[in-house]
């Protein structure tokens, strides 16, 4: 039965996931978040004048699919339009997975989960999405009340402001709040432009409770090319 509603999601996913987002959607390539985040890096490395620094932050999920509430699904994929009797098949696909624990070689009672995906469910990764879309939308309704502006890579783009990372940590802690997700401040990283202020790199920092890094290492499992050293990044594949 996932199977099928899968086969359903995939001819509309595109149309409920914002154009940002490529992964695991259909007609959409990867390969296009990471040579946009190649283009952002690049674009800060270069920035070596001006009053105001650029940041960017890259974020890790701590048990992304495992910490998903259900609840946070039935209600965004309610306010996407979707239809009860859609909703109901969805969480029926989620719910009815039971489990069982080999303890001192004696198999326990099946018992259900109350939260969380699947890992390996066909519907697994574009119900991720959707929930991930809750998070997407609250960065640009923030943007649009003009606390978190996007980086600059062009001249008629927005600028950054040294507010957008308040702004994010409160985005952050809602978005946890809503979908049980937690970010790993340990592993996420924050790499800043030539020209920010040494001052303003440990306040944000330390706002944020990430590292500060000048090499964003990889993205999606690929190195970030960026510089002149093209010889030496090649072994890094």
């Amino acid at each position: 039965m996932a199977k099928a509603v899968e086969n359903r999601f995939r001819g509309i996913i595109d149309k409920c996931i914002d154009g940002a987002q490529s992964a695991f959607v259909p007609r959409r390539l990867i390969l296009e978040n990471v040579l946009l985040a190649y283009e952002i890096l690049h674009m800060l490395k270069q920035k070596r004048l001006g009053k105001k620094g650029f940041m960017v932050l890259k974020l890790d999920m701590s048990k992304a699919y495992d910490r998903v509430e259900w609840n946070f699904v039935q209600e965004i994929m309610l306010r996407m339009g979707f239809t009860q009797k859609w909703i109901d098949t969805i969480m029926k696909c989620m719910s009815t997975v039971s489990y069982q624990v080999v303890v001192n070689e004696t198999i326990g009672k099946y018992f259900g989960p109350t939260k969380g995906l699947q890992q390996g469910d066909p519907l697994s990764p574009f119900l991720f999405l959707i929930c991930r879309e809750g998070l997407s939308s609250f960065m640009r309704l923030v943007g649009r009340e003009g606390l978190l502006k996007k980086v600059k890579v062009s001249r008629s783009g927005p600028q950054a402001t040294r507010r957008g990372a308040s702004a994010i940590k409160e985005i952050l802690s809602e978005y946890k709040k809503c979908l049980g997700q937690s970010v790993n401040f340990d592993k996420s990283i924050v790499f800043f432009s030539r020209n920010t202020l040494e001052e303003e790199r440990r306040l944000i920092v330390s706002l944020l409770g990430v590292r500060s890094s000048s090499d964003p290492e990889c993205y999606l499992g690929l190195p970030n090319l960026v510089g002149r050293r093209k010889k030496g990044n090649l072994f890094k594949f």
